[in-house]
């Protein structure tokens, strides 16, 4: 088998297990678990600066806060999308 295959092989057996030990969870303890994971990936000051170099600013909120903001479309960058003409492919 080759390295590529091979690592593949191993991804797919990883996701497995994840997506398998995930749904044994209740829907509280994968939602905190959530949470976590994307509290210490933001948290990360090399995930922080990549963002800030794509323009993205860090807000904390909930799902509702950021419905209101994708709603938005100055928010949300879709009037500077229409704007420059910009399409997405």
């Amino acid at each position: 088998m080759s390295d590529v295959s091979d690592v593949r092989l191993r991804k797919a057996e990883l996701r497995a297990q994840v997506l398998a030990r995930r749904s044994a969870l209740p829907a509280d303890q994968r939602s905190a678990a959530g949470t976590l994971i994307r509290d210490a990936v933001l948290a990360e000051p090399q995930v922080q600066e990549t963002l800030r170099t794509a323009g993205v600013d860090l807000e904390p909120g909930d799902p509702e806060a950021l419905r209101v903001v994708m709603a938005d479309p100055v928010r949300s960058g879709v009037d500077l999308m229409d704007r420059i003409g910009f399409r997405p492919q």
